[in-house]
């Protein structure tokens, strides 16, 4: 064993940043931008590493190992800073202890370490509730989406909410829009083979569906999350274990979402009228992932798939476990809603 310190990088007020807003585009930008701040390429932006440093990244949480508690103090100023000014609203937050670490990644005593990382980062989110956004003054005017103090207007769009006048926004709507660019590029990617010749929707009044005699708008919100996933990694004892189950867990969500995609293809290949009755426009796949974080998964669907695809994704997950004596399982929160109600009231109620 050796003596290191560890320094355990989070995103507190995930909820409200990625779910505030009613608007998919912003929804999808800062569920990407969440995830991208603590990948390998963007923590040595923010101070160059060596990749041994990087030790694990699993469950929104990346964990860096350093020498000694100075350095890693500085490089979390470092991230920190770099975090507020690429993705205001974004409220950074870290761990870190320094104790007894394992010599190698097969070496027994890394729950230990990891565990007394994760206390001292939920120490210091009660401690520390620092306000990242700009404050807004009587002379600025109101982000229509945040509430908050706004930069930008659109001259060619009026909120009815300002009287009239142009839409304005904040800056840190403008970049979870610009954010939504790669956000798509990657999801089309990850699941191109099963989109086939459909394409996921940036609006949910697309996705919803058109109000008509046979069906009024509606949309479902889903959100699966693995059961006693803690308790399953805090028998775990190596840090190689960590990382094996972290990428099978990962793999299996995916995999089972990838299915539910695949379903409803085949679903509305087999007969065209389905889309009609839906009220939704041809080629447009009805289902949308927004979170993919391992075994936290939240997509949005038409209401009239969403019970279905919830029990498709469960029972898949099941079966591509086989016979395994130590299944995976999890459970599914639904709540049918218009696309026009406040989402992140209808995300706490899934």
């Amino acid at each position: 064993m050796a003596r290191k310190t560890g320094l355990l990088l989070d995103v507190s007020g995930i909820q409200s940043y990625i779910f505030g807003t009613n608007m998919l585009k912003q929804n999808v930008g800062a569920s990407w931008i969440v995830s991208h701040v603590l990948e390998e390429d963007y923590l040595q932006k923010a101070l160059p590493l060596q990749r041994e440093q990087i030790v694990y990244q699993g469950g929104g949480n990346a964990l860096l190992i350093f020498d000694n508690e100075e350095k890693a103090q500085d490089y979390s100023r470092l991230w920190s800073l770099k975090v507020l000014k690429d993705y205001p609203g974004v409220q950074p937050t870290a761990g870190i202890y320094t104790g007894e670490y394992p010599e190698s990644e097969t070496s027994n005593g890394f729950n230990l370490f990891l565990s007394a990382c994760r206390e001292n980062l939920k120490r210091s989110r009660s401690l520390d509730q620092v306000n990242t956004q700009i404050p807004r003054f009587g002379v600025t005017r109101e982000c229509i989406y945040t509430g908050g103090s706004a930069q930008y207007y659109d001259d060619q769009l009026t909120s009815k909410a300002a009287g009239g006048l142009p839409k304005a926004y904040s800056h840190e709507v403008k970049i979870k829009y610009e954010s939504y660019i790669p956000a798509e590029r990657k999801l089309s990617k990850q699941f191109q083979d099963q989109l086939l010749d459909y394409s996921f929707t940036d609006n949910f009044e697309t996705l919803a569906g058109t109000t008509n005699d046979d069906h009024r708008a509606a949309m479902a919100v889903i959100h699966i999350d693995g059961n006693d996933m803690g308790k399953r990694f805090s028998i775990l004892q190596s840090l190689q274990r960590f990382k094996d189950i972290s990428v099978e867990v990962s793999a299996l969500f995916e995999q089972a979402l990838a299915t539910v995609i695949e379903k409803t293809v085949e679903l509305l290949s087999r007969d065209q009228l389905i889309l009609k009755n839906m009220g939704i426009s041809a080629g447009i796949l009805p289902v949308r992932p927004i979170i993919l974080g391992g075994d936290d998964i939240t997509y949005v669907c038409h209401a009239s798939l969403g019970l279905w695809s919830a029990e498709l994704f469960l029972t898949t997950l099941e079966a591509l476990q086989g016979e395994s004596e130590s299944k995976i399982t999890a459970c599914a929160g639904i709540a049918f809603t218009k696309p026009s109600y406040p989402f992140d009231q209808v995300y706490y109620i899934a």
